[in-house]
């Protein structure tokens, strides 16, 4: 069995590629979402148009759920 770690990178892992791959605008619906994700499609210089919807309650962002740094990576 697969640690929890391991298989959450695989998957980061595979959304990465999808995206990379992409030849079309991205949507990414995501009521957790921290800016890790859109950094790493900066790196690889993923030129699509990007779109995310996600939720920034205060409970979520103290938690550490989401992170009010994707708004100044997206703006």
């Amino acid at each position: 069995m697969m640690s929890d770690g391991i298989y959450t990178r695989q998957i980061g892992d595979r959304i990465r590629a999808h995206f990379i791959n992409s030849k079309e605008s991205i949507i990414i619906i995501s009521p957790f979402i921290n800016s890790k994700l859109i950094v790493s499609m900066a790196e690889k210089k993923v030129t699509n148009k990007i779109v995310i919807v996600t939720s920034w309650r205060p409970d979520y962002l103290v938690l550490g759920y989401s992170d009010l740094s994707l708004y100044q990576i997206c703006k």
